[in-house]
């Protein structure tokens, strides 16, 4: 039984440091200065934020679809709200992402920059935060002895 629950919470946290390292390039990009013609410093920031967008979808089926979620529901059904609201979180990370992606787009200049920049850095913030919740759930679900009929 422990290895089950040893493998899950690996392969989330494999695909959060995969994210986190996604992140990090991501914010490092959006962080230069725009070099060289400006519309293709752009379509390069877009395209990434369209791979980072497909990374974090995928990191999301597995835990929603890939029996995260379902396996820590059936081992503490108590959580069940806690797991509904970093489902949640899913969707709105989503739409945060294709906004800033579709500000983006629409930029003619950098005058805007700052701001989109500012929306991105927010929402990698939030991933952060919404990555320890995971693991602080996995920690509690998995790890943590709940000392059930001793």
């Amino acid at each position: 039984m422990g290895d089950k629950n040893s493998a899950i919470a690996d392969r989330v946290e494999q695909e959060h440091a995969t994210l986190r390292t996604l992140m990090d390039n991501v914010a490092d990009a959006f962080a230069r200065p725009p070099s060289g013609e400006f519309a293709d410093w752009k379509l390069d920031l877009v395209w990434q934020l369209r791979d980072f967008r497909n990374v974090l979808v995928k990191h999301f089926d597995l835990e929603e679809d890939g029996g995260f979620m379902g396996d820590v529901i059936a081992k503490a059904p108590h959580e069940r709200r806690r797991v509904d609201m970093l489902e949640a979180e899913h969707g709105e990370f989503l739409d945060e992402l294709d906004g800033i992606t579709g500000d983006l787009k629409r930029m003619a200049d950098t005058s805007s920059l700052p701001s989109v920049r500012d929306r991105l850095s927010g929402l990698v913030n939030r991933l952060h935060e919404h990555e320890a919740s995971e693991r602080d759930l996995m920690y509690t679900v998995y790890f943590r002895d709940i000392g059930v009929g001793d």
